[in-house]
């Protein structure tokens, strides 16, 4: 039984039949291929060998087969199976000028599509921060769509924070003067500080982030006592 990596099916039997498939489609795609009739040549010598060697090693025949015509069979099946991986990664993997309905009909495997990276739609949330612990901010990132939840919205991978710290009881400036403080994949994020910011105030935004670099839309700006 072939499995979703490995094309090449395990029993014997199955094997040559998909063999005999397999070889005699790719002689109707040469052109495609780019290829010759005599580039099959050295695949088409270990296909008789096998297919000599099956005939009398198999176990349709297995009251009238012999040990050394079994190991034979292993040995052909072996030496044609390693030649036949050898040639499709070669010649129809990465073949462009394949269709996905040729390897179907070759019986290899169909390249599976990439599902492009979504930008992010929502804002990132930050239910609780907490600033219990000396210099330092723990965030609690959710999603504005799911703030009970801890689990990233589907395709983000991180959230950045950028911010300004400003002494205690004078207004944050505009949000344009706040700088990169951090890109985090969990929801517990921790940010440190010096020890001249304490009694100051932390003024800071967050942001979603796919894996290429995509961003959604700021949150609102949030404001916390570093202790």
């Amino acid at each position: 039984m072939a499995t979703a990596n490995n094309y090449i099916p395990e029993t014997d039997e199955s094997f040559d039949g998909w063999q005999s498939n397999f070889m005699t489609e790719v002689a109707t795609m040469l052109v495609a291929l780019g290829l010759v009739p005599a580039d099959l040549t050295g695949l088409l010598t270990e296909q008789t060998t096998w297919v000599n060697a099956y005939a009398v090693g198999s176990k349709a025949v297995k009251g009238s087969r012999s040990a050394t015509q079994v190991k034979n069979k292993n040995l052909a099946r072996g030496t044609y199976e390693k030649s036949l991986r050898l040639f499709a990664a070669n010649h129809i993997n990465k073949n462009v000028n394949l269709t996905d309905g040729n390897r179907v009909t070759l019986g290899v495997n169909v390249p599976s599509a990439r599902t492009k990276a979504v930008k992010p739609t929502s804002t990132p949330v930050n239910a609780n921060a907490k600033n219990n612990q000396h210099l330092f901010i723990g965030l609690d990132v959710r999603d504005e769509n799911s703030p009970s939840s801890r689990k990233k919205p589907a395709g983000v991978k991180s959230y950045q924070v950028f911010g300004i710290v400003v002494p205690f009881g004078q207004p944050a400036p505009s949000v344009l003067k706040f700088a990169f403080l951090g890109n985090f994949t969990r929801f517990n994020g921790k940010m440190s500080f010096a020890e001249e910011n304490t009694g100051q105030i932390l003024s800071f935004r967050l942001c979603w982030g796919n894996a290429v670099g995509e961003f959604g839309a700021w949150s609102v700006v949030y404001n916390v006592m570093i202790m």
